[in-house]
């Protein structure tokens, strides 16, 4: 017969008459007392926690069946800070003393005594059950009954931790009891505390020798079980809320005072974060991978950083979202979403546009989940909701995506985080919805974070490199500085009239006359009383602006110059403005000059970006008839031509071919070119 059946073979008797008196009707459980007590308030440590409450009755005793302890936001409970007891151990009392977590003492109401006390048993750590972060349990001396505490998570709120003591005895009416939880079961401190397997308890049955900690392997330490919170000078106050058994649903609550921690930024409060892009292609749509990261430890002895508590990252300048393909995406709704309930978020799968995941510090395994996209906002930002779950919680964050007014930035916002100990946070938004489109040019791009912490007011701002790839649109080649400007005017020649017109095209190249694309250009003329229209940038490298004579008969300089490089560069060209013809009296009103109408030559046919054929042929057409043509190989002079044109054998390397028109008129085109690159054939 083991000890569990003697000592209940030894009060059965006791019990039997406490099962034949007449049942209590209408007795009222109070609360008389509830205190709460920790070992140490400094923030981030691992205190032992200790609550003690007393219940009474306005009439004949009425036995409690459960007691909920809710803590408030902030303190942790550890998944691995103890070795848990099997439930077969647990049921005969030979749980390993290395899985005993604290002590509790039971006073009951028995034969008339409200104070008898039943003694103070070990608490155990044991397995625990779905959706719960860990289960305690403990065997009440002298009736030998086994009471386990289910631990959970307010996912629904402030991510609070509730400790729920179920399974009370109606035979033994609960009247008082202290808890208490070792913040480090593994400490020597708690040797003397220690009960030996197969003793129920009262008291700690084995000497100070004999119930030290067993040896660990070398180079292991103690692990924390209970985590105080990381900010000071809050008020913090437990919950306590006791079910009768008679009437469960009547619950009497009672609120006690926990210690304010103090000693906050004893340890540094140091986030980090990654960016990466799907693709370092420039003007593609990509996808995001960004990691928040927040160093942790286990550490006994050094208190843990303050958690985060909301971050803001500004990502790349020139990175842009799309906001037609945001509007073209279906949406969650906030209620969809349950925001705020311990609800399973319900998103329609057309909002959903990436995953998410979170590391929780001392969890065994990450919390998984998705990205779902929000309806927009007023003033064009979009809601991101994020949810990720594991076995025993759920998380849910809203973000905020949100372009700058002029559209140069765009940020990412997450607010309201949980105070909880989160050690990595990953978001990934997939390049197949097209949210997000690279910047236009190669190069080397900074993204930076604000991060808050929950604890005093402290802000940590940190910057990532963040560089594209050589790989330019079409994955042709990406242009490097500009270094030439070429400009050509078409006509070169137009009537001082203030209204006739010339097309001045700048052709801007790098050193490998490679297009150079999206950098400021800039036109201007010598006579200052020329018009000048917008510039178009037309993403080959040429940029053209419309030029209105004035009325002043002559040659002006007309100078293009890019100011995205340092030293500037810059190219010229020459319009001549004719005098106007006399008119020939008695003409009333004088003959409206045509508008001026150059030719424009398109090439048809071309080798590829990347080619073998060292004698290319080219085929190009003039929307004009009868044109001539011209055409030029890289820096060699130009020549006449015509369409098909084969050229002369070719070194390998970067080349670029160039066409222009003339009409019978004498108008010229802007060159048409084309850029490729001559390989050796393996």
């Amino acid at each position: 017969m083991n000890s569990a059946a003697r000592i209940a073979l030894a009060c059965m008797a006791c019990l039997l008459a406490l099962a034949l008196s007449p049942a209590a009707a209408g007795a009222t459980v109070t609360i008389e007392s509830f205190t709460t007590s920790a070992s140490t308030a400094q923030a981030g440590m691992h205190p032992d926690l200790g609550f003690s409450f007393s219940l009474g009755e306005s009439g004949d005793p009425e036995p409690v069946e459960s007691a909920d302890l809710h803590l408030p936001g902030g303190f942790f409970i550890s998944q691995i800070g103890a070795v848990r007891c099997t439930a077969e151990d647990f049921a005969n009392f030979e749980c390993w003393l290395g899985s005993q977590v604290g002590l509790v003492t039971i006073r009951a109401d028995y034969d008339g005594d409200p104070s008898h006390l039943l003694g103070t048993a070990p608490v155990y750590s044991l397995v625990p059950g779905s959706k719960e972060t860990a289960r305690f349990g403990f065997v009440i001396p002298f009736v030998a009954v086994p009471v386990e505490i289910p631990v959970t998570v307010r996912d629904g709120s402030d991510y609070g931790t509730n400790l729920t003591i179920q399974g009370l005895p109606q035979e033994t009416p609960l009247t008082k009891a202290k808890l208490t939880l070792w913040g480090v079961p593994a400490s020597t401190n708690h040797n003397t505390q220690r009960f030996a397997p197969g003793s129920p308890g009262n008291p700690p049955s084995c000497p100070t020798e004999a119930c030290s900690f067993p040896s660990r392997p070398t180079g292991t330490i103690p692990l924390p079980l209970l985590w105080n919170p990381r900010t000071c000078s809050v008020p913090l106050s437990a919950t306590l809320g006791v079910h009768p058994y008679l009437h469960p649903s009547d619950v009497v609550t009672s609120t006690a005072a926990m210690p304010t921690t103090t000693g906050c930024n004893q340890s540094p409060f140091d986030p980090s974060f990654h960016l990466g892009l799907t693709s370092e292609e420039t003007s593609t749509p990509t996808g995001l991978d960004l990691t928040l990261s927040q160093p942790s430890w286990n550490s006994v002895n050094i208190p843990a950083p303050a958690d985060i508590r909301a971050v803001t990252l500004e990502l790349p300048a020139g990175l842009k979202l799309d906001s037609e393909a945001a509007d073209a995406l279906s949406t969650c709704s906030e209620s969809q979403f349950g925001l705020g309930l311990e609800t399973a978020a319900a998103c329609p799968p057309g909002s959903e546009v990436g995953a998410f995941s979170i590391k929780v510090v001392d969890y065994e395994d990450p919390l998984e989940g998705a990205a779902y996209f929000g309806a927009p906002e007023p003033g064009g930002a979009y809601r991101l909701f994020l949810v990720a779950s594991g076995a025993s919680l759920e998380i849910k964050l809203v973000g905020l995506i949100e372009p700058s007014p002029g559209g140069e930035h765009v940020t990412i916002a997450i607010s309201d985080l949980p105070q909880f100990p989160l050690r990595e946070l990953q978001i990934e938004i997939a390049a197949s919805h097209g949210l997000f489109v690279t910047p236009v040019r190669c190069g080397t791009y900074s993204a930076t974070g604000n991060f808050t912490p929950w604890g005093p007011a402290q802000k940590v701002v940190d910057v990532e490199e963040l560089m594209l790839s050589s790989v330019g649109p079409d994955e042709g080649p990406c242009p490097g500085p500009a270094t030439d400007v070429d400009v050509s005017l078409s006509p070169f020649s137009i009537v001082a009239d203030g209204s006739s017109t010339s097309i001045a095209t700048a052709t801007v190249s790098d050193a490998d006359e490679i297009g150079v694309f999206a950098d400021d250009v800039t036109f201007s003329s010598s006579d200052p009383a020329a018009q000048i229209g917008a510039v178009n940038d037309n993403g080959d490298g040429t940029y053209t602006a419309q030029i209105t004579s004035s009325t002043t008969v002559g040659a002006s300089t007309i100078t293009v110059t890019d100011t995205s490089v340092d030293p500037e560069v810059l190219g010229t060209a020459t319009l001549t403005q004719l005098a106007p013809p006399t008119p020939t009296p008695p003409i009333s009103t004088p003959p409206a000059i045509p508008p001026v109408s150059p030719p424009v030559v398109t090439i048809t046919a071309k080798p590829g970006r990347q080619t073998h054929d060292r004698t290319p042929t080219f085929r190009f057409v003039s929307d004009k008839p009868g044109p001539t043509f011209r055409c030029k190989v890289d820096d060699r002079p130009s020549y006449r031509c015509s369409s098909p044109a084969t050229l002369a054998r070719l070194g390998l390397g970067a080349h670029i071919f160039r066409v222009s028109a003339t009409d019978a008129a004498g108008y010229s085109s802007a060159p048409a070119k084309w850029g490729f690159s001559v390989r050796r054939r393996l």
